[in-house]
């Protein structure tokens, strides 16, 4: 195995390694560092692509690196204020949106969503803001659909493209409620929500809601794909030794979307703990765990798969799209966030 295979598995690891290793109570932030450290190892060559990482404990950052090149071609290094696409990370801040709505009266989680979205055919069953919220709307994956329908993952994607495949879906997967799906559909939807109850775009209402209040200033929704993006790290992939660029077109958001660094994920770290935007109602909303129609507890809350692992609560989410790869995890028991972003996926040939 290669470094570069190493460095990929390793950055991921880290998140085992601390939670299995010893009870977070019993380490100190200089011990987590050390850890990290050595849990990187030699994998993190400076010539290969980039990697940020940053760990917020009790709202505090006890720890941020990067390694790598943004930029191959100009032989720019990756920083702190280095902007990645975080892919399905995005979808805490959706939920967060939808929180922040819930808590002040605008919207109900039994709302029927053609209350907002007059697009959404006229289904045999009710899908609710808590069915999207959950992932057991029985609604197609955007996604495939849209493959299936020709396009190529190289094509440009909008939330347009999103709510037209919606408009013509003539039945649903499942009752809604009576199955988890995981589903980006969903998502993309929740954020229109947001933008039809507010009267503005889902990107304008995070930055004045979430992003601008926690000073998160390199960070941002990204609805055009031709917007120019100041110190975005290029994607690539890396094939039989060889790293290609991998344009990420992606403009949808909600189910995707945000753009951000470490230096910003922190602070969004930092406000696990502070509760500064939000407050408690809202982040008593966000562990709030669904339920299938049966009694069934479903293992997602509000934009974060929970688990518990080693004996702690584990709320993590990964995202992923062209080279980008992004990792989100709190351990609330410890006051604990690990944010880690990527510009590079590893592929292999078949065969």
């Amino acid at each position: 195995m290669n470094f570069i295979q190493k460095k990929s598995i390793s950055i991921f690891s880290i998140l085992l390694f601390l939670s299995s290793h010893i009870a977070f109570s019993q380490l100190s932030a200089k011990e987590i560092k050390v850890k990290i450290e050595k849990q990187m190892g030699e994998a993190v060559k400076r010539e290969y692509g980039g990697t940020a990482i940053v760990a917020v404990k009790d709202g505090s950052i006890i720890y941020e690196e990067t390694y790598g090149m943004s930029n191959m071609e100009l032989n720019i290094p990756v920083t702190n204020k280095t902007v990645f696409h975080i892919a399905s990370v995005s979808k805490q801040f959706t939920a967060f949106a939808i929180a922040q709505l819930l808590v002040a009266g605008k919207i109900q989680l039994t709302d029927n969503i053609k209350k907002y979205l007059d697009y959404i055919p006229e289904f045999k069953n009710t899908i609710t803001i808590e069915n999207l919220i959950y992932h057991t709307s029985g609604l197609r994956e955007w996604s495939s659909s849209l493959y299936l329908a020709g396009r190529s993952v190289d094509d440009s994607f909008t939330n347009n493209d999103v709510k037209r495949m919606v408009s013509k879906q003539k039945a649903l997967n499942f009752e809604p409620g009576t199955q988890f799906s995981y589903n980006n559909t969903g998502y993309t939807l929740m954020a229109e929500i947001v933008a039809n109850v507010t009267g503005i775009s889902f990107g304008e209402y995070m930055t004045k809601n979430v992003f601008e209040p926690l000073g998160m200033l390199h960070t941002f929704v990204r609805e055009n794909n031709s917007e120019v993006i100041p110190n975005i790290a290029q994607s690539y992939i890396l094939k039989d030794k060889t790293f290609f660029v991998d344009h990420d077109n992606l403009a949808v958001s909600g189910s995707a979307g945000v753009y951000s660094s470490i230096s910003d994920l922190a602070k969004w770290g930092a406000n696990f703990h502070s509760h500064k935007i939000g407050g408690d109602e809202v982040f008593e909303l966000m562990k709030r765990k669904g339920y299938l129609k049966n009694g069934e507890i479903i293992p997602y809350t509000f934009g974060t798969w929970t688990s518990n692992f080693y004996g702690t609560e584990w709320i993590d989410h990964t995202g992923s799209w062209a080279g980008f790869r992004a990792y989100s995890t709190y351990f609330p028991e410890h006051n604990l966030s690990i944010f880690t972003l990527q510009n590079f996926d590893v592929r292999h040939n078949a065969g």
